[in-house]
């Protein structure tokens, strides 16, 4: 049975599916990589969490994506999807990500900052 995946943009939390909020690239985008991180990755992509923009910056990053198990593997595989996102969209935003486990402090602060926002 797979688990549910949360991705969380502007502070709302949805499970299962993404919704986007506005019509916008940058949602657009992060629904994109959602859908994208979970066919790859699937019981091994725990959640994706997004700032309000391409441009709000967390640890020099917009996009947290947490996963059970971090490997050197897992990350390229991350990082090619996130390539050919960033080309797909001509590099008009640019998804910046932090690739994390679930046990990271820094997935805590990260989530924690954006909330604030």
């Amino acid at each position: 049975m797979t688990q549910p995946v949360h991705i969380t943009t502007i502070s709302q939390i949805i499970t299962d599916r993404p919704i986007v909020l506005t019509e916008n690239t940058w949602h657009t985008t992060i629904v994109d990589l959602y859908i994208n991180l979970r066919q790859l990755l699937k019981d091994n992509f725990l959640a994706l969490l997004s700032t309000p923009s391409d441009d709000f910056l967390v640890f020099d990053s917009n996009v947290l994506i947490i996963v059970k198990e971090r490997t050197p593997e897992i990350t390229k595989k991350i990082l090619d999807i996130v390539d050919r996102i960033n080309e797909k969209y001509r590099y008009e935003i640019s998804i910046n990500p932090l690739i994390t486990t679930g046990e990271d402090y820094v997935a805590h602060l990260f989530r924690r900052i954006v909330e604030k926002a």
